[in-house]
């Protein structure tokens, strides 16, 4: 079955139900948009699991560091 569609009927035919949407200022942004099958195929949800990747600029708190909360 092709990996680009997020449900397949009974039949085997797959549709792409499923859509992410990103606003115009930040669609030049995305490096990646994928349907990942492994928890369909496994019969864990009836729907393709999507990821969407964006380059974003970097924020305080990323990475594992604790945002500061004023607590001395």
């Amino acid at each position: 079955m092709s990996s680009w569609h997020s449900w397949f009927g009974r039949s085997g035919i797959g549709f792409r139900f499923d859509h992410l949407f990103v606003s115009a200022p930040h669609a030049e942004r995305v490096l990646a948009c994928d349907y990942h099958q492994e928890a369909r195929e496994a019969g864990l949800a009836d729907h393709a699991v999507m990821t969407l990747r964006l380059d974003l600029p970097s924020t305080p708190g990323e990475q594992g560091e604790a945002p500061a909360t004023g607590v001395g």
